[in-house]
């Protein structure tokens, strides 16, 4: 075997390897995306229950204003 076509061959292994890795590399940013994804809802959830809980707390406040302020919720 001359330089060349080993150099050929070794470019070729490299290139199938490149490959190989910027498909691996796609497929792991497409799982680490969806996993983002699934956490920004389950913070969005938690902020909308946060909200919701002031609300009422607010609201509870302003009924029982002659109450002292305990923190009902």
């Amino acid at each position: 075997m001359d330089g060349f076509t080993f150099s050929k061959a070794t470019d070729d292994v490299i290139t199938r390897i490149r490959k190989t890795l910027n498909r691996q590399r796609s497929t792991l940013n497409t799982k680490s995306s969806a996993i983002e994804n699934k956490f920004l809802v389950i913070l969005n959830y938690l902020a909308l229950f946060e909200l919701a809980t002031l609300v009422i707390s607010l609201a509870l406040g302003d009924i029982t204003q002659d109450l002292p302020n305990i923190g009902i919720i």
